[in-house]
């Protein structure tokens, strides 16, 4: 009843499904960019406030579910693929299942690292309707190095049966290094998804399909809010369950969002990999990522750039879920531990070091060889927040930029050692007053510089009256945790009393605090 234009294109039942396209344009809609340069309208012209010259979106629905839009397919195939793929080093040969129009195929085939890709389609009738009537998802024509249709190029094979039959029956082991599910999603109450996101023996066939760092990117429905029941008695139920599956096998799992895709509310999408290593290239910061792009993904036939969509910036936008998956999360029954460290608990109280200030929490004490000792001025409440702002300074370094000053350092001593000094200083100080993040692969170490540097480590643990923020949890990280990707910075650097601390008293670490 909101369309002011619609047309059936195609409606036919193959044997697996109910397939629909159709021409639609809203009511409300105006013209695209691309209609107002095609049609060379000017400005103040009335039909630019109008549907008049706008193109119709074409629509692919399966079995009444919308799948695809034409026009808006672009974004939603980019944020699907391209974080997976970046997140892998290397992938050289990908899985898609699903996929019959072509489109998760043709931004897999951007990269010029995919030597191969295997796309598993259950129905052939799709891939044909979809390369007559939706060319342009298939289109590989401005690829160098492919052909007009992405379905024709050297490094893809078509498999037509059933994913789900597929990866159970052949299981193939450690033959992809990205595997990407772009076929019904979670939340829809059909049943090859059902089958599919419910299947134990579905995600360890996955997973044994996957190389030692490969990574698994899946479509996985409409995005929560933060008024969502429990996860396991809402709609999203089905959702829960393949979330659960997936963290028996993955090291890492990370969700993020889309609003610029097809769908009406923002749509939601899950990468995850067999090592957690990957936490080193799906936190890489904007640059980085963009150097990645330029490096592995040419422009096009016509010197344009090969994404219009996904850039450093927009994964920049994708590295933290959204605040509603937190919150969902932590409506899990039991509730998970880190839970109840979600962000400073303003009802705590805060100590602080102001130098020269009667007003300080603490005073340091220089020691005759030189050593310092940091003291309480005033009695601290256990639970109370110690330095802050000091560790809140604290400033994060990783491998990489440690590897490259260490180099630096060896080139220049072959000429004048001078220029090193510093370096050698810099390097020194980050060895001793430095150590990991919380977050295993995340390539990340934090270097203190403010007085909690000078705490000394207790002789014995029980000693110790000053620990983490957060008690590290018996059973490790686990892989999938919106808090601990949203807070890491705040479980990796803040201390907290862990008894009442006397005035006078000296504070104490426990020795190998952050391990």
């Amino acid at each position: 009843m909101n369309l002011g234009h619609k047309e059936e294109i195609v409606s036919v039942q193959s044997p697996h499904q109910h397939i629909a396209i159709w021409d639609a344009i809203d009511e409300d809609e105006t013209p695209s960019y691309a209609d107002i340069v095609k049609y060379g309208v000017q400005q103040g012209d009335p039909r630019l406030l109008t549907n008049e010259l706008t193109t119709p979106s074409r629509f692919l629905f399966l079995d009444g579910k919308l799948q695809s839009d034409n026009l808006a397919e672009r974004e939603f195939h980019e944020a699907l693929v391209h974080p997976a793929m970046f997140t892998h080093p290397n992938p050289r040969t990908v899985a898609i299942i699903g996929g019959g129009e072509g489109a998760a195929l043709r931004e897999v085939l951007k990269h010029k690292t995919v030597e191969s890709v295997t796309n598993i389609e259950i129905d052939e009738m799709v891939v044909e309707l979809c390369k007559e009537h939706i060319k342009t998802m298939s289109d590989c024509s401005s690829i160098v190095g492919s052909t007009d249709s992405c379905f024709d190029d050297p490094r893809t094979t078509m498999i037509y049966m059933d994913g789900v039959k597929y990866m159970t029956e052949n299981k193939p082991k450690s033959s992809y290094d990205v595997v990407i599910i772009d076929a019904l999603d979670a939340e829809d109450e059909i049943a090859l998804s059902k089958e599919m996101d419910k299947s134990e023996e579905m995600i360890s066939a996955l997973f044994d399909s996957l190389s030692e760092d490969g990574v698994l990117a899946i479509e996985v429905g409409t995005a929560p809010n933060i008024h969502d029941p429990s996860p396991l008695r809402g709609a999203n139920r089905n959702r829960e369950i393949l979330f659960n599956l997936i963290e028996k096998k993955a090291k890492a799992m990370f969700v993020y969002e889309d609003t610029h895709t097809v769908h009406n509310e923002p749509y939601s999408f899950l990468v995850a990999c067999k090592s957690s290593s990957c936490r080193k290239l799906w936190y890489a910061s904007v640059s980085a990522v963009d150097y990645q792009i330029y490096e592995r993904i040419p422009k096009t036939k016509k010197g344009e750039v090969g994404l219009i969509h996904y850039d450093g910036a927009t994964h920049s936008l994708y590295q933290y879920a959204p605040k509603a998956w937190e919150t969902i999360y932590c409506r899990r029954e039991p509730m998970p531990l880190e839970c109840n460290y979600r962000g400073l608990d303003f009802s705590t109280k805060i100590y602080e070091y102001e130098e020269d200030s009667e007003n300080s929490a603490f005073s340091i004490v220089e020691e005759d060889d030189g050593t310092s000792k940091v003291f309480a001025n005033v009695m601290i409440e256990e639970g109370s927040y110690i330095l802050p702002s000091h560790l809140a300074a604290s400033f994060v370094i990783s491998d990489t930029s440690i590897e490259a000053l260490n180099d630096t350092a060896r080139q220049a001593k072959e000429g004048d050692p001078t220029p090193t000094v510093v370096i050698d200083n810099m390097l020194e100080f980050v060895k001793g007053h430095s150590h990991g993040s919380i977050l295993e692969g995340a390539d990340e170490n934090i270097v203190e510089i403010g007085a909690t540097l000078l705490i000394r480590e207790a002789n014995e643990i029980e000693n110790a009256n000053v620990g983490k923020m957060m008690p590290f949890p018996k059973e490790g990280i686990p892989p999938y945790s919106p808090v601990f990707e949203r807070r890491r910075r705040s479980f990796d650097v803040f201390l907290v009393a862990t008894r009442t601390i006397n005035a006078g008293e000296e504070l104490l670490k426990p020795a190998n605090l952050w391990d």
